[in-house]
C-alpha cells in the first residue's frame, strides 16, 4: 500500500521551489498544459502542480491533479533528478469540449511529455558515453 502513495519527497512544496523552477528551465507546451522542467541536485524527480480556478470547479481541478500525480507515479522517471512543474491550461480550441475529452487529451499530452523526456535523457546519456 505504501508504494502507491505520492510521497512528500516527490513534491515541490514551497513557493521558492516553484519560482526557481521557472527560471532557466526548459518548457514543453501542449493544448492542455505547459510543463517546466530542469535538473535538480537530488536523486529524485519532484513535481509541482498548478491548476488555476479558471479551469473549472474544485472537484474538476482536483481530478486533474489526481490524474497528473497518477501518471507520474506510474512512470519510470521518479529518479531522474529533475524538477517538473505541470501547469494545466486549456487552449482556445478545446475550451468548449467536454471534461472527459479534456482529461483524455491531458493524459495523452502527459504521455507525450514523458516520451520527450526519455529522448532527452537518452541523448544526455549517449553524450556522456561519448565523452568518456
Amino acid at each position: 500500500m505504501a508504494e502507491s502513495r505520492f510521497e512528500k519527497k516527490f513534491r515541490l512544496l514551497s513557493a521558492n521551489d516553484f519560482s526557481e523552477l521557472k527560471i532557466d528551465s526548459l518548457s514543453f507546451k501542449k493544448p492542455t498544459l505547459i510543463i517546466y522542467y530542469k535538473k535538480n541536485l537530488f536523486n529524485q524527480t519532484r513535481i509541482g502542480l498548478s491548476v488555476p480556478k479558471k479551469i473549472g470547479k474544485s472537484h474538476d481541478r482536483n481530478r486533474l491533479k489526481r490524474i497528473i500525480r497518477e501518471n507520474f507515479r506510474q512512470s519510470d522517471y521518479k529518479f531522474l533528478g529533475s524538477d517538473i512543474l505541470f501547469v494545466v491550461s486549456w487552449s482556445r480550441n478545446i475550451i468548449n469540449e467536454t471534461q472527459e475529452f479534456k482529461e483524455n487529451l491531458l493524459v495523452t499530452n502527459i504521455g507525450e511529455f514523458f516520451v520527450h523526456l526519455k529522448s532527452l535523457v537518452d541523448r544526455h546519456n549517449l553524450s556522456m558515453i561519448d565523452k568518456t
